[in-house]
């Protein structure tokens, strides 16, 4: 090192070269790095979420939640599991150790949750992905002086025009509406028709409820390839 020094302090020009090269490959790479005002941020962690409609949380933490659990946590570089049991669907989330790769535990965690025998027959295909940290850039009110479902239009309208633009390198890969409600259908028997008929409030809900539901039926091996299966029966009208 002293020898380097000694002799770019007696060779002035190779020194003075050297520096300007420094500063012209700094240059050059500043302009090729990814720039972004709000970057995606990786929490080392796997989000594992796993339908199961028409079933209670109760039903969803002994058919869906407990059996994913048992099956993953003994998997190298899983550091802390968190689930959730809700309305039709179970949520576990794999917290993954420093160090560990994510991507490899996920492929570890997959190949666990498709060996398991013992989940809930309606549930659906697991969805697994990586949780990334994503910064809110902007928000848009929609206002108009009309019904909540033409507004609700507009608003998808809003956000079908952002998905699709692209301004040069600038492009919206992701956006939500907010502050919405779900549609809802309410069917309404008088009470005259239901003695009519002879028939209770709960026969009617009953009936609509069994009328009214979707189920996976599995899938179908063939030569093109899987074929999955399923029934779609939800009724969206009495």
């Amino acid at each position: 090192m002293e020898k380097a020094i000694n002799w770019f302090s007696k060779n002035h020009v190779a020194a003075n070269f050297l520096m300007l090269l420094v500063i012209v490959v700094g240059v050059q790479t500043w302009f090729k790095l990814k720039k972004e005002i709000f970057p995606e941020t990786s929490v080392d962690a796997i989000s594992i979420q796993i339908p199961y409609p028409n079933a209670t949380p109760e039903e969803v933490e002994k058919g869906v939640v407990i059996p994913v659990e048992e099956a993953v946590q003994d998997i190298d570089g899983i550091d802390r599991l968190r689930s959730t049991a809700a309305q039709n669907v179970g949520v576990v989330i794999v917290e993954v150790m420093v160090g560990y790769d994510v991507r490899q535990v996920m492929d570890d965690v997959k190949t666990r949750i498709d060996a398991v025998q013992n989940l809930a027959e309606n549930t659906e295909e697991p969805v697994l992905e990586e949780l990334l940290l994503k910064a809110q850039v902007m928000s848009i009110a929609v206002s108009a002086e009309t019904d909540e479902r033409t507004l609700r239009n507009l608003a998808e309208r809003v956000r079908t025009d952002l998905l699709s633009y692209k301004g040069g390198e600038v492009e919206v890969t992701q956006a939500q509406l907010a502050g919405v409600r779900e549609f809802e259908i309410s069917i309404e028997v008088s009470e005259d028709t239901l003695r009519q008929y002879g028939l209770t409030f709960d026969q009617v809900a009953l009936a609509v409820r069994k009328s009214s539901l979707d189920l996976p039926g599995g899938s179908v091996r063939t030569e093109g390839g899987e074929v999955l299966i399923r029934t779609e029966a939800r009724r969206y009208s009495a």
